[in-house]
């Protein structure tokens, strides 16, 4: 069975400082409006520069096929891993933006 699972961060998104509980429950209210429920949360570490938690659940939950965020700024990975993201489908609230397996990520930068 495939798998919906949200990201979250505690580094500062742009700017702004937005608490975990604020990002949890605007995933999973986004998650709900696509029709998706998160079978978990991914939680970064605070100095995490590139994310490492993110990735390993990646590799190691073959599962998943989409991914919920807040924002598209919460993304810090080095150009290596962006390969990593081709099979999965990007949610990301802020800026309402849906990706299909990586199709359309070069139109965000």
């Amino acid at each position: 069975m495939k798998k919906s699972i949200g990201y979250i961060t505690r580094h500062e998104i742009n700017n702004w400082n937005i608490p975990q509980k604020v990002q949890t429950a605007a995933i999973q209210y986004f998650a709900n409006l696509k029709k998706k429920q998160l079978s978990y949360i991914v939680t970064e570490y605070l100095d995490s520069k590139n994310n490492a938690l993110l990735i390993y659940n990646l590799k190691h939950d073959k599962k998943i096929e989409n991914i919920f965020f807040l924002s598209v700024f919460q993304l810090k990975l080095n150009i290596s891993n962006f390969s990593i993201l081709n099979k999965v489908n990007l949610y990301f609230y802020l800026e309402n933006i849906f990706i299909i397996k990586f199709r359309s990520f070069n139109n965000l930068f």
